[in-house]
């Protein structure tokens, strides 16, 4: 779902991290704002992915790298 909120250019919430002082992007509260949108899967269906620029695709693939490379890691840690 963070992947489709870039894709759609949906800006993320700034909460505090885990350090004093610092800020990370939090998705949670706008993907369920955009689950409870009745024309959420239209606004899918609708997508004008032609015009979606590299730079976003980009965007997208370091995204998804960084969530499997962080659950790979939590996975191999338990062992």
């Amino acid at each position: 779902m963070q992947a489709v909120c870039i894709m759609k250019g949906i800006k993320p919430k700034r909460k505090a991290g885990e350090k004093p002082g610092t800020k990370v992007d939090d998705y949670s509260e706008v993907i369920k704002a955009e689950l409870t949108n009745p024309k959420f899967l239209e606004s899918l269906f609708n997508f004008d992915k032609v015009r979606l620029l590299a730079s976003t695709v980009i965007v997208i693939v370091c995204t998804v790298y960084v969530v499997i490379s962080a659950s790979i890691e939590n996975y191999f840690s338990i062992f």
